[in-house]
């Protein structure tokens, strides 16, 4: 089932957008820059922001726990050295934390920021550094990671001991190649993919400490790439288009993962990795360089000049309940779901229900009348979806709760 988008841009931004972070479906954060950093904040799903922008700064990566205390890690430019804003009201004002080697360790900049609880942060960036803290920034440590030429790019834990982390070479910050992990909360990391000129990392994740992706470029080839074993070995999961990269990405589950690349690139997965799907998500003519996964129906896709593009996973039409063409009821369903066709007798009819991975789940066919029944006591209790195909033609969808 495609996913149906939605252009949630507002025209008065024409940053970048890297960093996006929503708490639930209709109120989350989006910043990034070009000449300047811009930090917006919606309350109704992308229709409206509220923009606090000339900023002097590149923000990142923006990150809370709780929708009150928010993090946004990047640069000040008019300072030259890394940046921490951070908002203890939920986003209305914010605070600078000037990382310059007088109060914090001197960095250029940071590219993430990772909350592993309420008190224990960690950022990454220039020279090799990774900084933390365990006492919600009051007081900042450099970690070791056993260089000083490299950038670290990427940041990701999967629980609060272990995290994995990527690197390019020097001060490459475009080719991040080589992959780091930690199983002490970030104090020491260690090598678990060396550097492959061949390989360019967008973005890595973990489903758990034990499964996670690399997405990326493999020889001039999207790839993805996949380990079950905390990283030891990775497998080719996926071989997209030539000339395309896959930027970022985000897991809902260990079934749902959108990722998203250059040139309008987005694929999905709903079943763990099996099968990758390229989805329209309607953007022109930019490259995505974020993605926001709110649950398994709602998320966003961060792009540049300020595209930002909003998704639903699984619905693909308006729901048919609120047309004209059919009643499906009862809904909440128990047992047994009866779909009532308003306009008269049809000939034939396909059904197909999903759950919420969007695998087919139940198959049904046969001649329509006027009342389709289905059985669905097997089901368990949860949202649903169908598709109702009458005459090889008329396609109707919605979906329904059974309880």
């Amino acid at each position: 089932m495609q996913a149906k988008w939605i252009n949630a841009r507002d025209i008065r931004i024409y940053e970048d957008i890297y960093a996006l972070k929503f708490i639930n479906k209709d109120t989350g954060f989006a910043a990034g820059w070009s000449r300047y950093g811009s930090i917006m904040k919606t309350i109704n799903g992308g229709e409206s922001w509220e923009i606090k922008d000339s900023l002097p700064y590149q923000i990142f990566s923006i990150n809370t726990l709780d929708g009150e205390m928010i993090y946004a890690a990047g640069s000040s430019l008019l300072n030259e050295c890394g940046l921490l804003l951070h908002s203890t009201d939920g986003g209305k004002n914010w605070i600078p934390d000037y990382f310059d080697g007088k109060n914090r360790p001197f960095s250029y900049g940071f590219y993430n920021i990772e909350l592993l609880n309420s008190e224990t942060f960690l950022m990454c960036g220039y020279n090799g550094m990774i900084v933390k803290t365990s006492n919600s920034g009051f007081k900042w440590d450099t970690v070791h990671t056993g260089v000083n030429k490299e950038v670290f790019r990427i940041l990701i834990f999967a629980d609060e001991n272990i995290g994995y982390a990527a690197s390019g070479a020097g001060y490459d910050f475009e080719n991040i190649n080589k992959v780091y992990k930690t199983t002490d909360g970030g104090n020491n990391w260690f090598v678990i993919k060396e550097r492959d000129s061949l390989l360019r990392i967008g973005t890595i994740k973990f489903v758990n400490p034990d499964v996670g992706y690399i997405f990326g470029k493999l020889d001039n080839k999207a790839i993805i790439l996949k380990t079950t074993d905390s990283g030891l070995t990775w497998a080719t999961n996926y071989i997209g288009r030539t000339d395309y990269l896959l930027t970022s990405a985000d897991i809902v589950n260990e079934n749902i993962i959108l990722a998203a690349g250059e040139k309008n690139y987005v694929i999905k997965t709903t079943d763990g990795g099996l099968n990758w799907n390229e989805e329209n998500s309607g953007g022109v003519n930019e490259s995505y360089l974020s993605v926001e996964c709110v649950d398994e129906f709602y998320g966003y896709l961060g792009a540049s000049k300020g595209l930002i593009m909003k998704y639903d996973l699984f619905l693909n039409a308006e729901e048919s309940n609120e047309l004209s063409d059919i009643t499906l009821y009862p809904n909440p369903i128990g047992e047994f779901a009866y779909f009532k066709l308003i306009e008269g007798n049809y000939g034939n009819y396909q059904l197909k229900i999903y759950d919420n991975t969007g695998a087919v789940i139940i198959s049904q066919q046969g001649i329509a009348g006027r009342q389709i029944d289905v059985n669905l006591g097997t089901l368990e209790t949860g949202i649903y979806f169908y598709s109702l195909l009458i005459n090889n033609n008329k396609n109707l969808t919605g979906k329904f709760i059974k309880f």
